[in-house]
């Protein structure tokens, strides 16, 4: 999806000094890379989960496109019009009675967004609001797929865009709508540079929006359109710290994601940081609770993480596994339901292991097939499930026709296998070893043939039918030449 070299530059580059003397940044802690400044014949598309998404992420990168002359598009997945308890709270606050509908929440929070952006420099051309379910993204990512299923959102009581100046309205909730939309947008906007969050979120909504834009840029890379990806984060256990407004204070990883080296660091002058406040400060219905965490992103610097997209390594057909060789993805020891909302915007870590707790899992290809290790623990002898999503993309056939694979273990060691919500007996995956590590073995037909290029995958835990532990999602891509 771009050339990512194209945008790094690191600690020893002489424009490298030139930014540290002009805006004070000191650095962080330990050594981040820097992000490119943006050049006037950059286009930035940031796409945002919900409004507010993109002041706490990307003021700053977003003023200093700005003053260069490069093209801004937001891009807002969401109206956000799923808190309730914070707009009830600010609806009490300004003496609003009666309380208005969700939808009156949309409203007043696409206001919002508004308002931030004319701060930053933008205009109501500058932003496109889609408008699908707060909340619900990743249900429609995971389940929402075929013609004859669409998603009923109990807050606004619709089933479609229910907001008339939306570029989506009247769409219907399932995922290909929203990925036709995010296809169109950037299509004409044509973007050198795209933004959206972390896929490692905590932040389900989050979540989605990663794997959705993701999606979008290989649909389009057939166009022609490869633009540079960068992912930022909002949510995440016990971060950002401290808390409240600290203008001077470097902005750092997540701890539990630094191991990553993809962070890239974008100094901002302390003009910028104020000026971000105030658009943090607009988001009335936000603010109203969660001031503390929110006006924590005003900062002396934004993040961003790099987008990468990982090569399954092809083994020869009669070589042993290797799996030092593996593709290694790590549970984040963080669940989407701990996105924040409930505790003033701070996700917290659990105080005690999960139940069943899902390290990682470790990928190779051989003879057609999709090999995984799962390495997983059980504690104070609960034993429970963990199923594995696999979503197959194949460039050319219509990511909504290519079956979408879901893998139940159970903890008697049987194999539960459903495509497309339907159960199929004779899946050909097969089960090998126990706790710690068991190995499944998946036949690419099953996902699509053995000429799809990349997957989509995530990995659950479940006790019962509670999520104890997860992977987050990936985007993955297959390699056409075996490994020696």
């Amino acid at each position: 999806m771009g050339n990512i070299n194209q945008r790094r530059w690191f600690c020893f580059a002489f424009g490298l000094l030139a930014v540290l003397c002009v805006s004070g940044w000191a650095g962080p802690a330990h050594a981040l890379n820097l992000l490119a400044t943006p050049q006037a014949n950059d286009r930035i598309a940031i796409i945002a989960p919900h409004p507010d998404d993109e002041v706490l992420a990307t003021s700053g990168l977003i003023q200093q496109a700005v003053v260069v002359g490069a093209q801004v598009k937001v891009i807002y997945l969401t109206n956000g019009d799923h808190n309730q308890s914070n707009f009830r709270l600010y609806s009490r606050h300004h003496h609003i009675t009666p309380i208005p509908s969700m939808l009156g929440l949309g409203e007043q929070r696409h206001n919002e967004a508004l308002a931030a952006m004319q701060l930053l420099g933008l205009t109501a051309d500058d932003l496109t609001f889609l408008g699908y379910p707060d909340w619900w993204t990743m249900r429609l990512w995971q389940d929402y797929w075929e013609e004859d299923e669409v998603l009923y959102d109990n807050a606004t009581d619709s089933r479609n865009v229910p907001y008339q100046k939306n570029y989506s309205y009247q769409h219907p909730y399932r995922a290909e709508y929203v990925i036709e939309d995010l296809c169109k947008v950037l299509r004409e906007f044509k973007p050198t540079w795209v933004f959206t969050t972390h896929p490692c979120d905590a932040n389900s909504d989050h979540r989605a929006a990663a794997n959705f834009v993701q999606l979008a840029l290989l649909q389009l890379e057939s166009e022609g359109l490869q633009p540079t990806l960068d992912f930022y984060i909002v949510h995440y256990p016990n971060w950002p710290v401290p808390l409240q407004y600290h203008p001077t204070v470097i902005m750092e990883p997540p701890p539990a994601l630094q191991r990553d080296n993809d962070w890239l660091a974008l100094p901002l002058t302390r003009e910028q940081v104020e000026r971000k406040y105030q658009a943090t400060m607009t988001n009335a219905t936000q603010v109203v609770n969660q001031q503390a965490f929110l006006t924590a992103f005003a900062r002396a610097n934004e993040l961003f993480a790099m987008g990468r997209t990982p090569t399954i390594p092809l083994l020869p057909a009669q070589a042993e596994l290797d799996w030092s060789k593996a593709i290694h993805l790590q549970a984040p020891a963080v669940l989407p339901a701990q996105s924040g909302y409930e505790t003033n915007g701070v996700a917290v870590l659990p105080t005690a292991p999960p139940a069943i707790d899902l390290e990682a899992i470790d990928f190779l290809q051989q003879d057609d097939a999709l090999i995984a290790q799962v390495e997983f623990k059980c504690q104070s002898n609960q034993h429970g499930n963990v199923r594995w999503y696999l979503f197959g993309y194949k460039q050319g056939t219509e990511f909504a026709d290519l079956p979408k694979v879901q893998i139940t273990i159970l903890p008697d060691r049987r194999v539960q296998v459903v495509v497309d919500h339907e159960a199929v007996e004779d899946s050909g995956v097969t089960l090998t070893g126990g706790e710690p590590q068991m190995i499944l073995r998946v036949p690419l037909k099953l996902l699509g043939g053995a000429d799809i290029d990349h997957l989509f995958t995530a990995a659950l835990a479940y006790l019962g039918a509670t999520v104890t532990d997860d992977t987050a999602w990936h985007l993955l891509r297959f390699e056409s030449t075996p490994k020696d």
